[in-house]
């Protein structure tokens, strides 16, 4: 063997032989939900989520003032929140990295004055109330007649024009009541030559 084999050979068993530290980094844990959302009502609006901790992640989720209603044991829950006030939400995110654990909350609209709560919270106010949650009366407004004369218009210049008449004559044809008279004379001519 020749001393660069052997000095190769000892620097690869040197490699192999010290242990590297292997740092495991815990899933991510960020819940997103809507900030407000209606009470009993479950639909598309209605989920919380985090993010997909890979392949034999688990995630165990707990609901305070509300029902989870289908996704428990997965990244995406479905829910109703409860009557009124907060909703909180907790998740525990377990990887074979580690675990994170991570919460967050959603206001529950409640909605006054005979609102109807809709889509991620919202209130749709009945006539003659208006607010984030109905909560004001809107004014009625007192109607005031003012008599107001009608626009005047302004006067407007008389167009003038000049007309110039050129006297034209045109034959009128004899009505068949009128009659032409010719009178005739007669006149006695001699002939030359000789006659009687």
């Amino acid at each position: 063997m020749k001393n660069t084999d052997w000095f190769r050979a000892l620097l690869v068993a040197a490699a192999v032989a010290v242990p590297v530290p292997l740092t495991a980094t815990p899933p991510v844990c960020t819940i997103t939900v809507s900030s407000t959302t209606c009470p009993f009502i479950q639909g598309p609006e209605t989920t919380a989520s985090v993010p997909d901790a890979g392949a034999g992640a688990t995630y165990s989720w707990t609901v305070t003032n509300g029902t989870i209603k289908g996704g428990a044991g997965t990244r995406t829950i479905y829910f109703a929140a409860g009557a009124s006030g907060t909703m909180g939400l907790s998740v525990t995110v377990t990887s074979p990295d580690g675990s994170s654990t991570c919460s967050a909350s959603s206001q529950i609209t409640t909605c006054q004055n005979g609102g109807i709560c809709f889509g991620y919270g919202y209130c749709n106010c009945p006539t003659g109330f208006m607010g984030v949650y109905c909560q004001n009366v809107m004014a009625t407004p007192t109607p005031t007649i003012t008599a107001t004369p009608w626009p005047t218009r302004p006067p407007t210049a008389v167009p003038t024009a000049t007309a110039t008449m050129v006297p034209t004559f045109t034959p009128v044809p004899p009505t068949p009541t009128q009659t032409a008279t010719r009178t005739m004379t007669p006149t006695a001519t001699p002939r030359k030559g000789g006659g009687k």
